[in-house]
This record gives C-alpha cells, structure tokens and sequence, in this order.
C-alpha cells in the first residue's frame, strides 16, 4: 500500500513540478517529508532498521539537502531521526516480541546529520559557482557587445573571413568603402567584392608584401587593403584592414608644407642676420663727415 501511495503521489509532484506550482521551497519540503513517511512505514512493514530501509532515509535526507539552503537541511536530518527514534520505541513499548536496536539508532541519525551537512555545504558551493559562471557569462556577454561597438565605430573598414573565405564579421566603415547592401553575412568575399578575392588569391601570409593598395569601384577612392591570419600559423581565419589613403595622403602633404615652412624660416633668418649688420655697417658710414658725394649716394643705395 505504500509503495502504490508513493507512487501515486510521485505522479502528483511530477505534475506539480511541471506546474511549477506551488512555490519551490514548499515542494521540495513536501516531497522530502513524504518520502520520509513513506519509507518509515515500509521499513516498519519490513522487520524495522534490519530492512536496509534506513540507508534509503539517508539518500532522501542527502537529496532535500542539496535542494535546499539555510538550516532546512537540518531539520530534514532531525525529523528523519525522530521518526526512527519513535519507531523503536514504538517497537519497544508495543511490540514485545521485537528488541530495539538503540545503537543501530544512533549511528544511523549520526549519518542523518552528517549527511544533511555535507549535501548542503557541497550544495552551497555549487550554487556560489553557478553564481560565479552567471556573472562571468555576464561579463563576457557585455565584453562582447562593447567589442562588437568598438568595431562598427571604427574608420577603418574590418572584414572577418572563415577557411572558405566567406563573410563573418563586417562593420559599416567596410560597407560604406565597398559600396555593400544588404545582408553580406556567410556570403563568399568573391560574390561582394571581387577585387578582394582576386588579392586574397594571390597573397600568402609568409609573404613580406601584407599591404595593397586598390580604388573603389564604389566611391572610387584609393585603399590600402591589409591581411593577417586570426591566429598564426593556422588557417583559423583571415582578417582585412580597409584603410582610405586619402587622408593619409593629405598627412604626407602636411607634414611636407610644415618642412618647407619651417626650412623656409631657417634660410630667412640666416639672411637677416648678415643683412641686419650690413645696414647698421651703413648708418655708421653715413655719419662719417670726410665722405664724397658719390659715397654718399652709395650709402643710401646700400641702406634701401
């Protein structure tokens, strides 16, 4: 009759489990004690601790505490005991025939509470590592979504290629260099840019040649196409710098300008200098009172 009552109220649970109703801690209580009811009444059906029905308690005490936290554990490991413990003295008060096994008692709810501790100590490491890997997933999550913004803000166009050369990641710098539409996503690069495939055919990553420079067909501006392997030495994938020389080229152009100015204001003042003294070597002459009419004149021609 037990057995058929435990399993029938197992379908119960079962149902309620899928229900989700009520609330967790509450099943879990109510399960833990049935079965500890239930296991009472068939190892007093079966000739009492000498049945093997104690160790079954054991298992049962073990699992309500690994489901549970706080001091609950505890009081499964007590209400498991005190049902023994009444079954023998039931044993001892009613049923003459039969001799209580008092030691047989207290080893088996030294086990109860030994057990109860261990599955909650063990359990609550488990959950603090459950909570661990959460925000560690969290994190991970964020660092991605933050990489993931980092790369379609970037000027430079980025494009990720797998072993088949087939599109994985590409931001918008890329897109609006490439003139792309679209989902361009696990599409092959020679589809979308066949300019691309035509270099990526012919580079080889142990080559000292890692740039090119090509023109847009799209917005027909110069590029300077970079490769490098994700991983070196392997074949893990490929990724493709887009660079716009433009402004590279502009630069170039001033740091030239800043070169000549700079050059220029060097060779203007090694001019000054030599001509500073020989105005001041004039104004000196000209206030000499023993000077012809002709030097004069040539004084004045030296001053202007």
């Amino acid at each position: 009759l037990s057995a058929y009552a435990d399993l029938f109220f197992s379908m119960v649970f079962g149902l309620l489990i899928n229900l989700k109703y009520p609330r967790y801690t509450l099943q879990v209580f109510g399960q833990v004690i049935f079965d500890i009811c239930v296991l009472s009444l068939m190892m007093y059906a079966s000739s009492g601790l000498n049945s093997g029905f104690g160790m079954l308690l054991v298992i049962t005490v073990a699992g309500g505490s690994i489901l549970t936290s706080g001091r609950i554990a505890i009081l499964f490991a007590a209400i498991a005991t005190i049902v023994v413990i009444c079954q023998e003295l039931y044993v001892k008060l009613v049923l003459e025939y039969s001799t209580p096994n008092y030691t047989h008692v207290a080893f088996l709810g030294i086990t109860f509470f030994f057990t109860s501790i261990l599955g909650h100590t063990l359990a609550r490491r488990v959950r603090e590592t459950e909570a661990l890997a959460e925000r560690r997933a969290s994190d991970l999550e964020n660092l991605s979504r933050l990489n993931e913004h980092i790369v379609q803000r970037l000027q430079s166009g980025i494009i990720v290629l797998d072993e088949e050369l087939r599109v994985q990641l590409v931001n918008k710098s890329a897109c609006l260099q490439l003139g792309l539409t679209g989902d361009v996503y696990n599409r092959p690069i020679a589809e979308i840019a066949p300019l691309l495939s035509s270099i990526l055919s012919k580079w080889r990553p142990d080559d000292n040649q890692g740039a090119f420079i090509i023109k847009s067909g799209a917005s027909e501006i110069d590029m300077q196409v970079s490769l490098a392997r994700l991983v070196p030495d392997s074949r893990s994938g490929i990724l493709v710098f887009l660079e716009d020389i433009a402004p590279m080229r502009q630069r170039a152009q001033q740091m030239k300008l800043a070169s000549l100015g700079r050059l220029a204001a060097s060779i203007a003042h090694e001019v000054r200098n030599p001509l500073g003294a020989i105005f001041h070597a004039g104004q000196l002459l000209s206030e000499s009172e023993t000077l012809a009419r002709e030097d004069v004149r040539l004084i004045q021609i030296i001053k202007e």
